[in-house]
């Protein structure tokens, strides 16, 4: 379901807005109107952003072309591939006034932001991938000796301290991907938090036994089974991977997949 954001924009607004998604690493798309015959209550150049969370800024027109626009503008987000395409020509596409549209969809995508919250070998392995696959790394551990800059050079920031504190000041959206592996007594509380969050993907390494123990206990939290299903604990593709750097490249391979809408 598509909302509004109500009131008027500039050019100049939807500009600055998609500063503001890609500097926070978020995904958008960009429809403006290129060519027109007939007529049409907006003129070529008019612009419509839609933004991850299904509101969007700005207008081609409104009615069933605008709704037309929309969907072919998430499909260009998703898929990360501009397209030229005319609206209108169809009845069901008709604009009120009868104008057909030539339109450019542009999806914006900002790096995403894949958060390692551990920084043992198989979060140093994590970090690595991820940076060649684009993705910004920040990294959180409570352990200084693990949690700097030798291990993790393409870091983009290092975290360290207690993880509760951290992690509490962080702020999630859908353009971030969670990998806890951290270990022992903490995964649980850091689940419990990133399971709140709109992250697009969360993983936990672990046992299947200690999986169903902390699923068990989040769902006594209160927390919707619906959300519980979409995380990923054990974590990682199911390859055989057994070295830290092969569950590294299980592990970036889910992540990758979550960000492509394939899994």
């Amino acid at each position: 379901m598509v909302t509004i954001q109500m009131g008027s924009s500039t050019d100049e607004d939807i500009y600055r807005e998609i500063v503001d998604i890609l500097d926070q690493g978020g995904n958008a798309a960009l429809a403006t109107i290129i060519s027109k015959e007939g007529t049409s209550p907006r003129e070529v150049g008019s612009k419509l952003l839609l933004r991850e969370d299904n509101t969007f800024t700005g207008s081609v027109g409104g009615g069933a072309v605008e709704a037309s626009v929309l969907k072919a503008a998430r499909e260009a987000m998703v898929r990360g591939e501009p397209r030229l395409a005319r609206f209108g020509e169809e009845e069901s596409d008709a604009s009120c006034c009868g104008g057909v549209l030539d339109i450019y969809i542009e999806p914006i995508l900002g790096s995403p932001v894949l958060f390692i919250c551990g920084a043992g070998h198989v979060a140093q392995y994590v970090a690595q991938v991820g940076h060649m696959a684009g993705f910004k790394v920040i990294v959180a551990d409570d352990r200084e000796e693990l949690a700097n800059r030798e291990l993790f050079p393409d870091a983009e920031e290092i975290m360290v301290g207690p993880l509760p504190q951290i992690l509490h000041g962080l702020v999630l959206g859908p353009s971030s991907y969670l990998v806890i592996v951290r270990g022992h007594d903490q995964d649980g509380p850091i689940l419990s938090w990133a399971a709140r969050t709109p992250a697009r993907y969360i993983g936990m390494i672990g046992s299947k036994n200690k999986v169903k123990g902390i699923l068990s206990d989040l769902e006594a939290e209160g927390i919707q089974s619906e959300r519980l299903g979409q995380i990923k604990a054990p974590i990682g593709l199911d390859i055989g991977a057994e070295t830290p750097q092969e569950i590294a490249v299980a592990v970036m391979a889910e992540i990758i997949m979550a960000r492509r809408g394939k899994g």
